[in-house]
């Protein structure tokens, strides 16, 4: 599913037609009705699994909405790696509702972007806080670092806690609380 996927997004980003179609794969999977609702997941290896399935979907529409820029936008997010929390590492104050220390995740992020004359393919480095609440995961913050097209070495870190990415993340952590997802066995499926 993987390797389809990336080709896909490969193919896709050489022709704008074929662009457009990719967005089928990255439909949100939300519960229809007569759908086995899921509850959100405990662990945080599953819970980042799902959340960079449909994050692509849920950050377009964000930029969608906002008409922030339609010429941006996210192909495919994955490669988390599981980083042990360093208190130093972030300003951080825990809520009552917090049951457990802040959770490090870091992932990638492929985005496509049009320009005057071109599509340009750049690659982006995530570094995800998440805290486990009573209700269910909460985002901390989120720092990226920009890379690819032009720049040869990669943007420093900026914290982009309030960008579409972290708020497409915000959404679908509150989709998840909700129980609003479907299964990932029938992310084809209509």
């Amino acid at each position: 599913m993987k390797a389809l996927l990336f080709g896909l997004v490969a193919i896709a980003a050489l022709n704008p037609v074929l662009a457009r179609s990719q967005a089928v794969l990255t439909q949100p999977r939300l519960a229809q009705s007569g759908q086995e609702r899921l509850s959100c997941p405990s662990d945080l290896e599953t819970l980042v699994q799902w959340l960079l399935r449909d994050l692509p979907s849920y950050t377009n529409r964000v930029i969608a909405r906002a008409r922030l820029s339609s010429d941006l936008y996210l192909l495919v997010a994955g490669n988390p790696e599981y980083v042990p929390f360093e208190p130093s590492a972030l300003q951080y104050s825990p809520t009552k509702s917090d049951t457990a220390p802040p959770q490090q995740v870091y992932f990638t992020s492929l985005e496509r972007q049009y320009l005057t004359e071109r599509a340009e393919i750049r690659q982006s480095f995530h570094r995800l806080f998440l805290v486990k609440t009573e209700t269910g995961w909460r985002l901390v913050a989120l720092f990226s670092r920009l890379s690819g097209g032009e720049m040869a070495v990669p943007a420093p870190p900026q914290e982009t806690s309030r960008g579409p990415i972290a708020e497409g993340i915000q959404l679908w952590l509150r989709d998840c609380r909700a129980g609003s997802l479907r299964s990932p066995d029938s992310s084809l499926s209509p």
